[in-house]
């Protein structure tokens, strides 16, 4: 879950090394809403997402077109599988799916990180200093 947070951290606080972790630990602390049930939560719903659109790509393909991705009628469940490890056109469409849906919940993940940082320290009104400090000093 630190790790997550890493590009974010890096990006909007521009920290290195022994403070970019030091950062990362104390958003992970005494919080309200858990970093972890967030990850857990936001991963599960892109994995299901993501076996959904296949599973609809898939459909699409066999009635449309006429060519399953995965699967074809009276295969049994182990053909089924080893055709989702080793066939080139359903690995490829099933990634397609997954790079698809990847940045919505990338997108997700930064909301819940600055979520974290305006509950754990108020960075909102900190930023608001920091605006009024430049328009202060010009």
């Amino acid at each position: 879950v630190r790790a997550a947070s890493l590009p974010e951290a890096v990006l909007l606080e521009q920290l290195r090394g022994a403070r970019l972790r030091h950062r990362l630990g104390e958003l992970t602390r005494g919080v309200q809403s858990s970093p972890v049930m967030s990850f857990v939560t936001i991963w599960t719903y892109t994995l299901l997402s993501v076996v959904s659109l296949f599973l609809l790509a898939h459909f699409v393909s066999d009635n449309i077109l006429g060519t399953p991705i995965w699967y074809h009628p009276g295969e049994g469940a182990s053909a089924a599988l080893d055709r989702l490890t080793y066939d080139p056109v359903a690995v490829t469409s099933l990634m397609a799916c997954l790079w698809a849906l990847y940045p919505v919940a990338r997108l997700a993940w930064f909301f819940v990180y600055l979520d974290q940082r305006i509950r754990n320290e108020c960075w909102d009104v900190e930023l608001d200093f920091r605006r009024e400090a430049k328009r202060l000093s010009s």
